[in-house]
């Protein structure tokens, strides 16, 4: 929730391009959240998911 503004504040104070600093802090941000993602699903998977959890993905 912060992360944008933080990036946004960031960016604008590194004299990036007012077009782009936006954008750019979004991008971040959502790459950010794509790393974190594959890693907890990595995890998950190492681990060993829940009982039953396979199956009601089958049954779909």
């Amino acid at each position: 929730m912060l992360l944008v503004p933080f990036l946004t504040m960031l960016f604008t104070w590194q004299g990036m391009s007012s077009d782009l600093v936006v954008h750019a802090a979004i991008a971040t941000s959502m790459t950010s959240i794509l790393f974190t993602s594959i890693s907890s699903v990595r995890a998950h998977h190492q681990r060993g998911s829940p009982p039953g959890l396979e199956t009601r993905a089958r049954k779909r």
